[in-house]
């Protein structure tokens, strides 16, 4: 059985409680990377090098978005919600 980042049993998520932000996301909002944000219907809608999630989605209309991390730490996906 394989368990998904955004499932409730998925050890590595956390809960984000950044005030633009909310969800389960598996991404540290303030590490430096090149930085993908997809929209649900898989477009996408903003990429930024050298910036953080949080900097990505600073700009973006309320909604839950897909954002991928690439960094010296390795490759990250999360979903984040911005009300």
């Amino acid at each position: 059985m394989t368990v998904s980042p955004f499932s409730p049993f998925c050890h590595k998520c956390y809960k984000n409680f950044a005030s633009e932000t909310s969800g389960i996301s598996t991404l540290d909002m303030t590490e430096k990377a090149r930085v993908s944000v997809y929209d649900l219907a898989g477009n996408k809608v903003a990429e930024m090098s050298d910036a953080t999630a949080g900097q990505a989605v600073g700009g973006l209309a309320k909604g839950m978005y897909i954002i991928k991390t690439v960094s010296a730490n390795g490759i990250k996906t999360g979903k984040v919600q911005i009300k």
